[in-house]
């Protein structure tokens, strides 16, 4: 027989563990998070992604949602980003519709094409066309296409590690930021896994408003390779769409507008008086913050060619401060000119600081918009570039073969007007030299008065031409036994028809040693600089006449 042992009986003994709330790991370092941000943005070539650009609190109203794809991308040198931006067409609640807008850029152009108005405006950046692409930026999540793309929330003055959250389906950590200004920040929603930024809250400044800018993408790719330049190209225009070119700078070659404006102490400048010097214009205003960054590089331009022919002029736009203060301030001595709105919009100013670089002759050579760290080397290189454009070869350049010289009328060596139209009908020897008395200036006179009817017989009139006064003229011609040569006196304004054509030597105050002769309708056909210890070969000049 089978026995069952008797089972003894089970005592449950309550195993006492507390049930309390869960244990919390401890919170990412918000900083780290950013610096991985940082690292894996940069790294970032090209990007596409769709997105989403809409407005919270009082910014809803101000901020409709914008909707859209991009491609982004960087360039090579690490200037303007490359774009692709497509916008979708809607229409609001309010009744207003957002049109169908494609906006792009390869770097050097940029496009908008408005399907809607069937308009296409195109333009190359460095003539402003920048401003074509500023609707886009709304779009655009920078932070893929610069370098340090975090490095202001890494350095900020607070930041924090809030919680995680889902931005289309990705987990995100979510990063309180104030800068360190104190008065901007913004919530940031990083990739866990890529650390590469879905969403960005950028929250009102103005101490009476709240809400915030939100950014938020959807459907990242990382191109790997990047597409080069042509890829964002606008190339497939649709038929029917009128195109019209786009400049926010006057290009170069193009005359500058002249005019005339008050210094704040009340005197007038006039940019046509400046001729034969190289003009650079600033225009800015007290209120700029990039303008007062790139003041202490235009004021060491200023030292720098002072005693050369270079005027540097500040004008002042769009003010509601003290100029003139504002200078003394911060110790900037270079000239100003204040009132010149009317000014700017003659030179297609929409953004400031603006720069110009105007040359001898008084058309534009150089322009640019904004602030660069390296605009005072590039404006430097510009100016020096301006200068040396007076001699290339041994030959005037200023006025090319063919252009008309301006009027003019000076006072000869006896007190007498001379003008330069009552010779239209012969052609005439301007003939500079640097100053009376001096030796080889002398036998350059001496050597025009030797040859003086071989000229005649070749229907031209020589005369000579310097800064020295009348009177000087007089006791040198005298001296030197002038019977038919005329010598012109250039003295008040001083130098002031040497100027004009770009011959006067600023520093010392007096003009180049230099030929120019003009054919019967006051025409430059053959010109020459001449190094001044050089005294002018006269059978040359005579040769030249023979073939003409």
């Amino acid at each position: 027989m089978r026995t069952v042992a008797a089972l003894a009986p089970v005592v449950l003994v309550p195993l006492l563990i507390a049930c309390g709330p869960a244990p919390v790991p401890a919170s990412p370092d918000p900083v780290s998070l950013m610096r991985a941000a940082d690292s894996a943005a940069a790294q970032v070539m090209a990007v596409e992604y769709d997105f989403m650009l809409s407005g919270s609190g009082d910014l809803e109203e101000m901020i409709p949602p914008f909707t859209g794809t991009i491609m982004a991308g960087r360039t090579a040198d690490g200037d303007f980003p490359l774009l692709r931006v497509e916008f979708d067409a809607d229409t609001l609640d309010t009744g207003d519709i957002l049109p169908s807008l494609t906006i792009a850029s390869d770097g050097d152009s940029a496009w908008v094409l408005d399907r809607s108005a069937l308009l296409l405006s195109r333009g190359s950046l460095e003539a402003g066309a920048t401003d074509l692409l500023e609707f886009a930026f709304y779009g655009l999540m920078i932070e893929y296409v610069v370098d340090e793309p975090f490095t202001s929330e890494i350095e900020a003055d607070s930041i924090a590690w809030e919680r995680v959250d889902s931005v289309g389906g990705v987990p995100c950590d979510v990063v309180f930021v104030v800068y360190q200004d104190g008065i901007e920040s913004a919530r940031w929603f990083i990739g866990r896994d890529d650390h590469l930024p879905r969403r960005v809250e950028r929250f009102a400044s103005e101490e009476d408003m709240t809400g915030a800018q939100i950014l938020e993408i959807a459907n990242l790719a990382v191109l790997d390779p990047a597409p080069g330049p042509e890829a964002y190209r606008l190339a497939d225009i649709p038929d029917g769409i009128q195109t019209e070119d786009y400049s926010s700078v006057l290009g170069n070659g193009s005359q500058a507008p002249d005019w005339t404006l008050e210094t704040p102490d009340g005197e007038l400048m006039t940019l046509s008086d400046l001729a034969g010097n190289v003009v650079v214009l600033d225009f800015w205003a007290t209120w700029c913050g990039p303008c007062a960054s790139a003041m202490p590089g235009i004021q060491a331009l200023y030292e720098e060619f002072e005693g050369r022919p270079v005027r540097i002029i500040g004008v002042n736009v769009w003010e509601d401060g003290d100029p003139a203060a504002f200078m003394a301030e911060n110790g900037y001595t270079y000239p100003i000119v204040i009132g010149g709105d009317e000014v700017a919009e003659a030179y297609l100013v929409t953004g400031i600081p603006t720069f110009y670089v105007i040359g001898m002759d008084g058309s534009v050579v150089y322009s640019s918009r904004g602030y660069d760290p390296a605009g005072e080397q590039t404006l430097r290189s510009q100016i020096e570039a301006a200068l040396a454009a007076q001699k290339a070869g041994g030959r005037f350049m200023l006025l090319s073969e063919g252009d008309t010289v301006m009027d003019f009328v000076l006072r000869d060596q006896h007190n007498v007007e001379f003008s330069l139209s009552e010779l239209m009908g012969r052609k005439v020897l301007l003939s500079f030299h640097p100053l009376a008395f001096t030796p080889v200036c002398t036998r350059q006179m001496q050597s025009l008065e030797d040859a003086y009817y071989r000229f005649e017989s070749m229907n031209t009139t020589p005369v000579g031409i310097s800064v020295d006064a009348w009177p000087a003229k007089h006791a040198w011609s005298r001296e030197m036994g002038l019977k038919n040569l005329r010598i012109l006196s250039d003295f008040w304004p001083h130098g002031g028809v040497a100027g004009k054509l770009g011959l006067l030597r600023g520093k010392e105050g007096f003009s180049e040693r230099a030929n120019l002769l003009l054919d019967e309708n006051g025409s430059l056909i053959w010109s020459r600089i001449y190094e001044i210890p050089e005294l002018p070969d006269i059978d040359e000049v005579l040769s030249v006449l023979s073939q003409r």
